[in-house]
């Protein structure tokens, strides 16, 4: 009888289990889709060079929290960052383009310079310098202006002080990020189209949320104001 019992439990418990498995499916996927979705907007929205910078503060802004809470919010993520972060975005991307057109200019320079001239050579380093440090800045800039609600002015300075403090892990993420883009841009357009933002943007949230934490104490890192 007991035996009897236990194969009419068996049989009574397949289909819950399979319902359960199937339900378990569809939410794993439901998560998974939402990186997508967001790597897709970015690449909508990065389309118009004026919209660009807000494309990169709301996949960043979705990812970080896809990242800590599994939160699959796309469209109230994405554009809600947008909404709320747009006016430190256009200063950022204005920062941007008046250092990277001056660096561009001395590349252009250098092309008419005897390069075997100490002071070229020392020009051309410095240039360079620069524009390694521009990279650094910027992967933890934008994901600062994504997640925490402060003044453009303390979260520039604030990230200043966290590649100083963290140099040599802020140039291994950002090394990361761009060997990363550079193998995908060898791959088929779908792989940018569905995936490239979303891992680079996963990859310098996770980095700086990494550097944040070894540079702030947990009482320090609590009363951020996260978004």
């Amino acid at each position: 009888m007991e035996q009897a019992e236990m194969r009419r439990t068996e049989k009574a418990e397949g289909p819950i289990t399979s319902a359960t498995k199937k339900i378990a499916r569809r939410d794993e996927i439901h998560v998974w889709s939402g990186p997508i979705l967001a790597n897709m907007l970015w690449v909508l929205l990065s389309i118009f060079l004026i919209t660009m910078p807000l494309a990169l503060v709301g996949l960043i802004g979705f990812i970080y929290r896809w990242m800590t809470d599994r939160d699959t919010r796309v469209f109230a993520i994405f554009f809600g960052t947008i909404r709320q972060t747009w006016i430190k975005c256009y200063l950022l991307f204005a920062l941007d383009i008046a250092v990277g057109a001056l660096i561009y200019f001395n590349f252009l320079m250098f092309q008419i310079m005897d390069m075997t001239d100490v002071l070229a050579f020392l020009s051309r380093s410095l240039t360079v310098m620069v524009l390694a440090f521009l990279v650094l800045f910027n992967v933890h800039a934008w994901v600062l202006i994504a997640i925490w609600d402060a003044s453009f002015k303390r979260i520039m300075d604030f990230t200043l002080r966290l590649i100083f403090a963290q140099p040599i892990w802020s140039l291994l993420f950002a090394m990361a990020i761009i060997f990363f883009v550079v193998l995908t841009l060898n791959m088929p357009a779908m792989v940018l189209v569905m995936v490239t933002g979303a891992i680079a943007a996963y990859i310098a949230s996770w980095g700086t949320q990494f550097l944040v934490r070894k540079y702030l104490t947990e009482e320090q890192f609590s009363i951020i104001e996260i978004r």
